[in-house]
């Protein structure tokens, strides 16, 4: 499956409340997977490729792996709460371009926001609490993020539609 420029929030399951995954491939674009009642996204066997994401603030862990898969992280994600469920520890975001929380790009533990191992002081993620589809040109509804979010202007133009989820172009960098 191929996921671009879409909000999963406000679902629900023990596990893969955003998205559950049985032995398929996933590419996820331009997106942002949040605010969901369980695991972000789990995955059963296959394949993740991830660009300009973010992952963050479910209630259970951001991501659960079942089985080992193979992750290629392009970067200029932001994952919150990275954990390791029967896999091997090298199933974690590590582009020294991602936006990490509980674990640096090294693989050391974390506390706070890093991007390539440096603490972000006094950032904030600042994501809507409820989807909202006002200020769209196609009624989409999705998570905003404030003007002090440490996401605005974060992603990379490379790979990045010329579009975003609400149908307005795209100008300056991808957030």
């Amino acid at each position: 499956a191929t996921i671009v420029n879409s909000t999963i929030a406000s679902n629900g399951a023990p596990s893969g409340a955003g998205i559950y995954c049985y032995m398929g491939n996933l590419k996820i674009t331009n997106s942002t997977i949040s605010r969901n009642n369980g695991t972000g996204i789990s995955i059963n066997s296959g394949s993740i490729e991830m660009l300009n994401t973010i992952l963050a603030v479910n209630s259970a862990s951001d991501y659960n792996v079942i089985n080992n898969i193979v992750l290629t992280d392009n970067g200029y994600n932001v994952i919150e709460k990275q954990t390791q469920t029967n896999v091997s520890e090298n199933w974690r975001f590590t582009n020294s371009n991602d936006i990490l929380y509980n674990y640096k790009a090294d693989g050391s533990a974390g506390t706070q926001w890093t991007k390539n191992n440096v603490v972000m002081a006094n950032q904030y993620l600042d994501i809507a609490t409820i989807l909202d589809n006002s200020n769209t040109l196609n009624g989409t509804p999705t998570l905003s993020v404030s003007s002090r979010s440490f996401v605005i202007d974060a992603g990379t133009n490379t790979g990045a539609p010329t579009t975003d989820q609400r149908g307005f172009s795209r100008y300056g960098t991808t957030d």
